[in-house]
């Protein structure tokens, strides 16, 4: 009698067991979070950027922001300028002034392509316009730096005159 319990709590034990490991690979919510950033030229594909531009010129581009963080996220893309000089880092944003801010509110497991129009405030060779991404957290009622970035390389020239 003891013997038969016994077995059918062992039984019942790794009945469990089985089912636990069958729900975290089936489950995706045991997925790791995470969130992506693209630049997609004009044509709203990863290619046909802009690499040369005048100063003060219009020129379009699209932000793809998508979220796998597991719940709704409140994002933020800074775009900044810089020299080729300049390290990206995963640890901290770059120490330069933004030219442009925009913001996503995006549910799990969706995404999201917003209309960019930007222009250059000034020449320069080889620059980098980078793409930050940052979310905000309710906890400290601020936006914190995601460590995602992505750029374009550009040239700037001295405006056309008319």
């Amino acid at each position: 009698m003891i013997e038969e319990k016994i077995t059918l709590a062992t039984l019942a034990i790794i009945a469990l067991i089985a089912l636990a490991l069958i729900f975290q690979f089936v489950n995706p919510s045991f997925s790791e979070p995470f969130s992506e950033l693209a630049i997609l030229g004009p044509d709203m594909k990863l290619t046909g950027y802009p690499h040369e531009v005048s100063v003060g010129e219009n020129f379009t581009l699209y932000l793809f922001v998508g979220n796998h963080e597991g719940h709704t996220m409140f994002y933020e893309v800074m775009v900044k300028l810089v020299n080729n000089q300049t390290t990206l880092s995963t640890s901290s944003p770059l120490n330069a002034s933004v030219l442009a801010t925009y913001y996503f509110i995006i549910m799990n497991n969706q995404n999201a392509t917003k209309k960019i129009v930007l222009s250059i405030p000034y020449e320069g060779t080889n620059l980098r316009l980078v793409f930050e991404l940052w979310a905000f957290s309710a906890s400290s009622n601020s936006f914190y730096y995601k460590g995602i970035s992505t750029y374009i390389w550009l040239n700037v020239t001295a405006s056309k005159s008319v």
